[in-house]
């Protein structure tokens, strides 16, 4: 603002001349005698302190009572005051004696952080007799900054923990201001509550008072201590829930008149911090329950003779448990296809199946498969086709199909040629849910979503289940992206979990190197959802420069890793250490290995060539023994997928013609 920049008021005509004023200002002079008039100015207040925070505005204002007896009222900077540009003023309800002086900060915004002062002058008098008084009022400003590198404290840990770390933040201050910290949250404490500048705080949340899962929210009170002014830095607690379930959402058995599973065994799990028990019940009277004596996993076994014959027979068995309070228990479904015919080889031909979307139901012995733009499903027993919708529009390409664990939804995608208002051709990505109960199709709104790589995969985590990208990103079915690590992102095409560990693992493309990653999951925060902190990685020494792994699975209690790889099919895992334990067919000369896929037990298959017989699904157990050799004919397999009961494989085979394309359907081993 310009010193001069004042302004007056007029009493009985009497106008004060700028001239005049600017010499007067400048010199502070002005005298009196007893033949003249007594001018006299006072104000209720002779210091004004504004305070801002750094690169914020600022709504402070001041309004000073001024009385004054003399012919007009005059206000500017004082003389030899700094003329500073972040003060603004001026006179309101102005009366013979009287006034308001309206004080205001500007542009504060635009101030770096430090300390400002300057006066601001009010004069009144009789410039006919050159006699005036002053009254100054000091003006300062306090332009501050404390600044924590972070818009929210975090906690995340699992109900039941005794002790959470400690978060550090750094608290920012190029002026040195003096700071105190306070908050509104019992379980809440600092290292240093008070300091000067520039600081690293560590905070401190004790848990004993905490006696249910849930989310806490509250503030951290940062004070500048010189003004008095606050700001509030958000903190979360949120303490996860419980969780307490198998290792398998859906569990598939089967008889048939030369095909037998009827037991499955598996892990019951939780993500409590303490030993546990539980319990598990069904209502089905062709089911039997048996626990381990470890109470570690459940044996679930189907009676045939007390099942309804030519059916599909469903149950579902309820996990409970005494020890565990506000406890997440999900059930297990279970399926048993119940019939009196053989299963054999089906083909059903003239299908031109699209590149990799072949994936069988987890809850029921159907294949689903993508033609064109349609979604198709097959009985695996019967060969019957179960459904046929069109998900995309004409003329496109279904494309990734991810059936989600608990077999009710799908997701999917195509790309569209569309025109636009130029007329210019555009590619759209489209986005999909599919509901498998009744085959209704959502197109997800592409502004919602906010994965940026195609996903491939779901994994379980710590009983949740998450989509994985091909960029190593985590999302919801939505296709919302809920953690990613910008920093270790890379191309990836296969991902897996040790439902036992939750470790997480990853391929990267690029170098075949196997990463491993801890988990984090929790319900209730805000932000850190689910997340993964990086642990070690590590590629098999039996593998050239210019080899690579295509794809893997870990078993669920990590101690193996299974691979398609030109060297290497094994890696043993004693928690410290890998093993590299080569291939598992070592008869490269006549057997060539195709295709590889994990059974729903995380037991190893492998589709092979064999140059004496032709094309071969072989089956290893969990001691990586061969357990079955099966034959599956003259037609190569180019993708596949088995059935949850792991006693029928799936597989697409390309003939002469189109019309000898075919979906193959058989037997995982010799009944």
């Amino acid at each position: 603002m310009n010193a001069f920049n004042n302004s007056s008021v007029n009493k009985q005509g009497y106008l004060f001349s700028l001239f005049l004023l600017v010499v007067l200002l400048v010199s502070g002079c002005g005298g009196s005698s007893d033949n003249n008039p007594r001018f006299s100015i006072s104000t209720n207040v002779s210091e004004l302190k504004f305070s801002n925070q750094v690169l914020n505005r600022s709504d402070d204002s001041f309004s000073v009572n001024v009385s004054f007896q003399g012919e007009g009222l005059l206000v500017g900077f004082a003389p030899g005051a700094d003329v500073v540009p972040w003060l603004e003023f001026s006179l309101e309800n102005t009366t013979d004696n009287s006034a308001t002086l309206k004080v205001d900060v500007i542009n504060e915004e635009r101030i770096a952080p430090g300390s400002f002062n300057t006066v601001v002058r009010l004069s009144t008098g009789s410039v006919a007799q050159n006699t005036f008084e002053h009254q100054d009022i000091d003006v300062s400003l306090l332009v501050w900054q404390l600044t924590p590198n972070t818009n929210l404290v975090s906690f995340g840990e699992t109900f039941g923990a005794t002790s959470i770390a400690s978060q550090s933040f750094e608290l920012t201050s190029v002026s040195d201001n003096q700071w105190q910290l306070s908050s509104d949250l019992p379980w809440l404490s600092f290292d240093a509550s008070s300091g000067t500048g520039t600081s690293t705080v560590t905070v401190n949340v004790d848990l004993s008072g905490i006696t249910a899962p849930g989310l806490s929210q509250g503030n951290i009170t940062i004070t500048e201590v010189t003004s008095g002014d606050t700001r509030l830095l958000p903190v979360e607690l949120g303490l996860d829930n419980l969780y307490l379930y198998a290792e398998q959402a859906h569990v598939g058995l089967v008889n048939t008149a030369n095909v037998s599973e009827l037991s499955r065994q598996v892990a019951i799990l939780s993500n409590n911090l303490t030993d546990f028990t539980w319990q598990a019940q069904t209502d089905a009277d062709w089911l039997t329950l048996t626990q381990s004596s470890d109470g570690q996993f459940l044996t679930i076994t189907a009676d045939p003779s007390s099942a309804e014959i030519n059916s599909l027979n469903r149950a579902t068995i309820t996990l409970t448990s005494s020890d565990i309070t506000n406890v997440q228990a999900q059930n297990i479904d279970v399926h048993f296809y119940h019939s009196d015919q053989s299963s054999s080889a089906i083909r059903q031909q003239g299908l031109t199946i699209n590149t990799n979307t072949l994936v069988t139901a987890p809850d029921q012995p159907i294949v689903y498969l993508a033609t064109g733009n349609k979604l198709q499903s097959y009985h695996l027993y019967t060969g019957t086709q179960v459904s046929d919708i069109a998900v995309a529009p004409e003329n496109t390409t279904l494309t990734n199909l991810i059936v989600h664990p608990n077999g009710q939804l799908m997701l999917a995608q195509a790309t569209e040629t569309v025109t636009d208002a130029d007329g210019n051709e555009q590619t759209e990505l489209r986005r999909y849910q599919i509901n498998l109960s009744d085959n209704s199709v959502t197109t997800l709104d592409n502004s919602e979503v906010t994965l940026q790589a195609a996903p491939f995969t779901f994994v379980n985590i710590k009983g949740r289940y998450f989509v994985v990208t091909q960029a190593l990103e985590l999302g919801n079915e939505n296709l919302e992206r809920l953690f990613v690590n910008f920093e270790d992102t890379f191309g990836t095409n296969s991902a897996d979990v040790s439902a036992q560990n939750n470790v997480f693992y990853a391929l990267q493309n690029a170098t075949s190197q196997l990463r491993r990653y801890s988990t984090a999951v929790n319900d209730f925060t805000t932000i850190n959802k689910v997340g993964l902190t990086f642990i070690d990685q590590y590629r098999p020494e039996t593998l050239g420069e210019n080899d690579n792994i295509t794809s893997f699975f870990v078993n669920n209690a990590e101690t193996d890793v299974y691979l398609q790889s030109p060297t290497s099919n094994r890696l043993s895992y004693d928690g410290t250490t890998f093993t590299d334990l080569g291939l598992l067919e070592l008869d490269t000369d006549r057997f060539v290995s195709l295709l590889f896929s994990p059974d729903s037990s995380k037991q190893a298959r492998y589709a092979r060539f064999d140059r004496t017989q032709g094309f071969l699904l072989d089956s290893y157990d969990q001691q990586a023994n061969l357990a079955s050799r099966f034959l599956l004919g003259t037609r190569q397999p180019l993708f596949m997928a088995l059935a949850q009961d792991q006693q029928r494989v799936a597989y697409y085979s390309q003939g002469a013609t189109e019309a000898e394309n075919s979906l193959e359907i058989n037997n995982t081993s010799e009944p």
